[in-house]
């Protein structure tokens, strides 16, 4: 791994930049957000799929966002991880 930009990447005023190119050539990103729900329903709809991925001994479909056709979807796992409640993947 090198600290340099990418090849193709190409600073115009490093200097006056606001935007540092940490590193590169990473092909997975693992990241961690946390929120604050105001409706706290959408957490009795994870515990739901969460049940129903039990039930099925698999993972269970779920998805976020039906709005203006922005709708997400999710696997959601029948158990927990690393002191996660949920686990969700695409």
């Amino acid at each position: 791994m090198t600290i340099s930009p990418p090849y193709n990447v190409k600073i115009i005023n490093d200097t006056d930049s606001s935007i540092k190119i940490l590193a590169s050539g990473f092909d997975r990103l693992i990241l961690a957000v946390d929120v604050k729900w105001n409706d706290e329903s959408f957490f009795e709809y994870l515990k739901g799929l969460k049940e129903k991925a039990k039930e099925n001994n698999r993972e269970t479909i779920g998805s976020i966002g039906k709005e203006e056709n922005m709708e997400w979807y999710f696997n959601t796992n029948q158990s927990d991880s690393k002191g996660w409640e949920w686990v969700l993947s695409k």
